[in-house]
């Protein structure tokens, strides 16, 4: 009799810890496509705008085994689509810890911690540069409704005193990762926030889940010296807002309209914008990204991000 009760328990914690280490990221039927600034410059005193951008698809593939712990292969292709090469390999843990290391490189690094709590800390490797990590503090956590389902999102921000008070940004969702882009877990925003790396679209077996409002496509030819740029220059602050956010423009506008929209392209709010500079009450949104976007006589001539705290 112990023996078989026994034999039960086995087999009932067997199925509970596979449960549990049943990665929820790591999907081979998952496609990310990024839209990436190229930088000529890394020096942050140089201006760099406008930028030349590129479309980079990325997307995991079959496992492979690295110092003894099992990755995936994460297979990218710039532009077209159409070629497909290995860069790098990532991997998942049973806590919701997920890793990548550089295909050229053995050194393991964190990606994103998705079994945070509210004022948890983390600190993750600047990805482009490879030189510092950076640490948040997790600033508010709540869920989203994508593709009918309900998924965690987490508000990371921080301003960095020592880099001309840029900001350090980024909104993670459980199951898709950074809107600046999957190997982007933040972004040194430059204040307005426009000219950074962005998560375009995510798809879940073919399906799109997600589709960033900024942009109407989901795919950007950007070979031939393509480059984003905006009619109208703009300027917003405070930049995390909690209530009052200030719009400038480089020229006076009049008989044009503010709209402000959510990051499922939701409008949230929308006000008259006559000459230069206008506020905007954002006391009651969620924390969390928002887009605004200026139109005048439907024509859309300029778009900016902000963070609400």
């Amino acid at each position: 009799m112990k023996k078989t009760v026994y034999i039960i328990l086995f087999v009932i914690l067997n199925i509970v810890t596979k449960a549990q280490i049943k990665p929820i990221f790591l999907d081979t039927t998952k496609m990310w496509v990024n839209l990436e600034r190229i930088d000529t410059s890394a020096n942050f005193s140089i201006p760099r705008i406008p930028y030349s951008m590129k479309t980079t698809f990325q997307k995991f593939t079959t496992d492979t085994i690295i110092l003894g712990k099992n990755y995936k292969k994460v297979l990218e292709s710039t532009d077209s689509g159409n070629t497909w090469q290995c860069k790098k390999y990532i991997r998942e843990d049973s806590i919701k810890n997920v890793y990548f290391i550089n295909k050229n490189n053995t050194k393991e690094q964190l990606l994103y911690q998705f079994g945070l709590k509210l004022n948890d800390t983390v600190s993750v490797i600047d990805t482009i540069q490879f030189q510092n990590k950076w640490t948040f503090v997790i600033s508010n956590i709540d869920s989203i409704l994508l593709s009918g389902k309900y998924r965690k999102r987490f508000t990371i921000s921080n301003t960095i005193t020592n880099l001309n008070s840029y900001v350090i940004s980024s909104i993670w969702i459980e199951d898709l990762g950074s809107l600046s882009g999957l190997f982007y877990p933040f972004v040194f925003c430059e204040m307005d926030c426009k000219y950074n790396n962005y998560l375009l679209c995510y798809f879940e077996n073919n399906n799109i889940v997600y589709h960033i409002p900024y942009y109407t496509n989901c795919y950007y030819n950007t070979k031939t010296a393509f480059r984003i740029e905006v009619l109208i220059k703009n300027s917003i602050y405070p930049n995390p807002v909690t209530t009052i956010l200030t719009i400038k423009l480089e020229n006076y506008l009049n008989k044009s309209t503010i709209v402000i929209l959510n990051n499922l392209g939701q409008k949230l709010k929308e006000q008259k914008f006559e000459g230069i500079e206008t506020m905007i009450d954002v006391t009651t949104f969620k924390s969390g990204l928002y887009y605004f976007q200026l139109i005048k006589e439907g024509k859309l001539l300029s778009v900016g991000k902000f963070i609400k705290q």
